[in-house]
């Protein structure tokens, strides 16, 4: 009872005490047709919750969840270390990840803006109650999985997936590895290399 005592607002005069638990969550986004079918379903999409991020403590954690025809799956989010991370910062409608088929699995590109960067990978069947730890950004596992998504079959709705999402972040890492998101109007690779690396390598976006 009353392990948490945060005032959200002015105090005294406005606001009130933040509920325990309490959560942030994205929209729903529609998984790509190609996990679909790794799947095997006709119907799933996915967002992330934040619980708890006003206490910013234990009980705080990030949850990927699916929706995948009417069944619901969670996963908590983990850096390195097995240390909970905040996705609230990220969570403005957009989920702050995409998706796309790797290994046989999935793989969940994450960019929280805080230190936060690189792969969480999915083994198949889905299970609720896992943990899944993360591939930093610039590390080798990160490499290999990107360079994987490099080598997929040619798919107007996973480019769609990253392009369509106004989300710069992800349109650079799909232009590094793919390709340019605009129908013929190719890029300067060297214009694609520098946001390929001020999103997902400088430290500028590293705030933690």
């Amino acid at each position: 009872m009353l392990r948490h005592w945060v005032w959200s607002g002015i105090f005294p005069f406005e606001g009130g005490f933040l509920p325990d638990p309490h959560f942030i969550c994205s929209n729903l986004v529609a998984v790509p047709k190609s996990v679909r079918r790794l799947l095997g379903c006709a119907d799933a999409k996915f967002q992330l919750m934040d619980v708890n991020p006003g206490f910013q403590d234990y009980s705080s954690e990030a949850l990927l969840l699916f929706q995948v025809d009417e069944q619901t799956y969670e996963y908590s989010l983990r850096a390195p270390g097995d240390i909970p991370i905040t996705a609230a910062p990220a969570l403005n409608y957009d989920p702050g990840a995409r998706l796309f088929e790797n290994d046989g699995g999935i793989a969940v590109l994450i960019n929280f803006f805080r230190g936060v960067r690189g792969f969480y990978h999915i083994c198949l069947p889905l299970r609720s109650g896992q943990r899944l730890e993360l591939k930093p950004a610039g590390g080798p596992d990160f490499e290999l999985i990107a360079s994987s998504f490099r080598t997929l079959p040619d798919d107007r709705d996973l480019k769609s997936h990253f392009c369509d999402s106004r989300r710069l972040d992800f349109i650079a890492f799909y232009e590094y590895y793919r390709g340019s998101c605009e129908e013929g109007a190719e890029r300067e690779p060297s214009a694609i290399r520098d946001d390929f690396e001020k999103f997902w390598k400088t430290e500028y976006w590293n705030l933690a």
